[in-house]
């Protein structure tokens, strides 16, 4: 097959406008993936607290769901504490929607600590809604008991 120079010219002109894009694509998808987390890196699996006080925001989008908490601590004052969930599509599943909880609403979160000293994040395992009831708020359900017995043998 012969090709002319014109041609190959202009396949040749597609390409360099094409690559800017596609180099473009390739960057946003790796700084996705190297972004996202294992939760072992950032809270304890192996220890459980709970987090008590009032919604001031409720974030239900990707990749995990937040909840902002104001928390009365010992002393009085106001600690701004977030709750981290699981992805919203696993959420929803167990129950969640973009209107579980609202800026008012009390709440109570069992979950594990942050790894960092002084740090005011939960990583969710249940959370309390006002009426009671409590959601599933992880990506994997585990076995609580399970769990403690594992931790308690190391």
């Amino acid at each position: 097959m012969v090709t002319s120079t014109k041609n190959r010219n202009a396949a040749d002109r597609a390409k360099r406008a094409y690559m800017p894009v596609l180099l473009a694509i390739a960057a946003l998808a790796a700084g996705t993936t190297v972004a996202h987390h294992a939760p072992s890196s950032v809270y304890i699996l192996s220890s459980e607290i709970e987090v008590e006080g009032t919604v001031t925001d409720f974030r239900y989008n990707n990749p995990h769901v937040r909840i902002f908490i104001d928390v009365v601590n010992a002393d009085g004052q106001v600690e701004n504490w977030i709750a981290e969930g699981g992805t919203p599509n696993v959420l929803l599943r167990n129950g969640w929607s973009p209107e579980t909880f609202k800026p008012g609403d009390p709440i109570h979160v069992i979950g594990h600590p942050p790894r960092e000293e002084g740090s005011r994040f939960i990583h969710m395992i249940d959370a309390t809604l006002p009426d009671g009831s409590v959601l599933y708020g992880e990506d994997v359900r585990i076995d609580r008991a399970a769990e403690r017995r594992r931790n308690r043998d190391r």
